[in-house]
């Protein structure tokens, strides 16, 4: 198994993964201004988003205390976590916006394919 990350400079391109391999997509947002990275869509054919075990979380005291030392307002990464589970080809789009305002707000967009190999 490989775990690829991929982050705003990856917009529009391709990832190629083999069955099983993780992608992490790790993009900029800001606390405190309602807008966050939402995935469009529900289809998981090709990737499917999970949640890492605790124990996957790799937190190191440094990551822990330049956390703390953030300026409030500031920048932070979002993290999604896909694994490819099926051969394939999917697209993926992630909008930044307010979770509770439709679609056509969103003022950012962030989307790739991905083929996926067995």
């Amino acid at each position: 198994m490989t775990r690829l990350t991929i982050t705003e400079q990856n917009n529009n391109e391709e990832v190629r993964l083999r069955v099983g391999d993780e992608l992490i997509v790790k993009l900029d947002f800001q606390p405190g201004t309602g807008y966050d990275w939402i995935k469009s869509g529900d289809d998981e054919g090709v990737l499917r988003q999970f949640t890492p075990d605790v124990k996957e979380v790799d937190k190191k005291e440094s990551d822990i205390e330049e956390s703390a030392k953030r300026d409030l307002g500031g920048v932070e990464p979002r993290e999604f976590y896909f694994r490819a589970v099926s051969s394939g080809i999917q697209e993926i789009e992630l909008e930044y916006r307010r979770p509770w305002e439709k679609s056509e707000t969103s003022t950012k967009f962030f989307s790739f394919i991905v083929i996926s190999e067995e």
